[in-house]
């Protein structure tokens, strides 16, 4: 540690890339603010949700190249869409808030959290997925997932367990 150096802190949860030993032994205090980084985190998740669903990333890739793929890359809208979240913490509840405020219905699926606060945070409580295989990439739907059906319901409730996680 510089000879100056009082404190370290740290943005976020953990302060395992610190070498705390080494600090404590150098007299210096470690800090650190685990909420900091929760809201940006959250609206990072939505912001790449939003970017996936109106195919950005093609789009951004298709016009460097001088194309115009216009109708091709229409993408599709999160509202009225099921967002399902593994894990219903500090920051699945932020995800869930925002993703309601945009439409979005809400699972969530965390064996610590009692059904009640699942409830309570808007979110609907979902099973727990047999393997990682099935907690698919958003960009990348499972197999019978039809992400157009817009009309909601229970069909679309078992797709979103189903094929859609």
């Amino acid at each position: 540690a510089r000879p100056r150096l009082q404190v370290i802190g740290r943005a976020g949860v953990g302060v395992d890339n610190i070498d705390v030993a080494a600090a404590r032994q150098a007299g210096v205090i470690v800090v650190n603010a685990p909420q900091a980084a929760g809201l940006a985190v959250a609206e990072h998740a939505l912001g790449v949700m939003l970017s996936l669903a109106r195919r950005i990333p093609q789009a951004d890739s298709s016009m460097k190249r001088g194309e115009w793929r216009k109708y091709e890359l229409e993408g599709t809208e999160l509202a009225g869409k099921t967002l399902g979240l593994v894990g219903f913490g500090r920051i699945g509840r932020l995800i869930a808030d925002r993703a309601a405020a945009l439409g979005m219905r809400v699972g969530a699926h965390d064996p610590l959290i009692p059904d009640e606060a699942i409830r309570s945070g808007g979110a609907g409580r979902l099973p727990q997925p047999a393997s990682p295989v099935e907690r698919q990439d958003p960009g990348h739907p499972g197999p019978g997932c039809d992400p157009s059906n817009e009309n909601g319901g229970a069909a679309d409730q078992h797709r979103a367990r189903g094929a859609c996680r």
